[in-house]
C-alpha cells in the first residue's frame, strides 16, 4: 500500500508540473470534494471557476481525473485529493477550500423538501457535506454549518434519517461555538433536529428542542416572524400527535 501511494505521489508531481495555473487551481478546489463522482453539470454553473470545462479536460489528459459511468460524471482518485489537500494544510486563509464552499453553497439551491430540487441536490450532496466538514474543521463556521443543515434536511426528505442526525448535530455544534448557545442563528438547526426527532418517534426530545428554538426566536420576534410561526405550528402538531389537544390548539392558534 505504501509503494502504491508513493507511486501515485510521483505521478502526481510529474503531472501537476505540466498543468497551467488555472488547472492547478481547479485541482486544488476539487481536492476538497468527496471522492464520489462529481456531476458534469456542476462545471457549467454560474459560480464555477473560470474556464472550468477546459481545465477539467487538462486533468483528463494527464489521467488526474477519469469518467464515471455514462460520462455524466467524473472522479479524481482519493489519494490524489489527499495529497493536494495536504499541500494546502498551512494555507491561511484557506483560499481553495473557501472557493469550494462558496461554489457548492451557491449551487445547492432550492428547498430540500421539494422533490423538484433533488436532481441538482442529490448528486452534489456528498461534495457539499465533505467540503462543509473540512470547512468546519478549519474554523469556517459559515457557510459550513448552513451546508450541513441543508444536506441533513435533504437526507430527511428522502427518508435517510440515520445520516441526517449527525449532520444536524455537527451544524448545531458549529453554530453554538460561533454564536453562543442562545443566539437565534442556531434556532433553525435546533428546530430541524426537533422535527427529525418527531419523525423518528423521539417525542420528548423533539418537544425539548422545539421549545428551545421557539424561546430563542421569541426574544427577537420582529426579525423572524415567519420562522416563529412555523416553529409554533410544528410544536402544535407534535402536541397533537401526542394527544395533548388543548395545548396543541394554543400553539396552533398562536401560529
Amino acid at each position: 500500500a505504501t509503494d502504491y501511494r508513493s507511486s501515485l505521489a510521483v505521478t502526481y508531481e510529474t503531472s501537476v508540473a505540466q498543468l497551467s495555473e488555472g488547472t492547478k487551481a481547479l485541482l486544488q478546489i476539487l481536492a476538497w470534494f468527496s471522492p464520489e463522482p462529481i456531476p458534469r453539470f456542476l462545471l457549467e454553473t454560474p459560480d464555477a471557476p473560470a474556464e472550468t470545462i477546459k481545465h477539467v479536460s487538462d486533468l483528463f489528459r494527464l489521467s488526474l481525473a477519469h469518467t464515471v459511468g455514462d460520462a455524466q460524471a467524473f472522479a479524481i482518485h482519493r489519494v490524489l485529493q489527499e495529497i493536494t489537500r495536504q499541500q494546502q494544510n498551512h494555507e491561511l486563509p484557506p483560499t481553495f477550500l473557501m472557493a469550494a464552499l462558496v461554489w457548492l453553497k451557491r449551487t445547492f439551491v432550492g428547498d430540500p423538501k421539494d422533490f423538484t430540487s433533488w436532481p441538482v441536490q442529490l448528486p452534489i450532496a456528498p461534495h457539499a457535506q465533505a467540503v462543509a466538514l473540512f470547512g468546519a474543521a478549519r474554523a469556517i463556521p459559515e457557510p459550513s454549518a448552513d451546508l450541513l443543515n441543508q444536506v441533513a434536511l435533504l437526507h430527511v426528505s428522502v427518508g435517510d434519517y440515520s445520516n441526517a442526525k449527525p449532520l444536524y448535530n455537527r451544524a448545531l455544534s458549529i453554530r453554538e461555538a460561533a454564536y453562543g448557545r442562545d443566539h437565534p442563528n442556531i434556532a433553525i438547526v435546533i428546530n430541524n433536529l426537533g422535527e427529525l426527532c418527531r419523525v423518528t418517534g423521539e417525542f420528548r426530545e423533539a418537544e425539548r428542542l422545539m421549545r428551545r428554538a421557539i424561546a430563542m426566536l421569541a426574544r427577537c420576534p420582529g426579525d423572524t416572524p415567519h420562522l416563529l410561526c412555523a416553529f409554533e405550528g410544528g410544536l402544535g402538531m407534535l402536541l397533537l400527535e401526542t394527544n395533548r389537544t388543548a395545548e396543541a390548539e394554543k400553539h396552533i392558534r398562536k401560529a
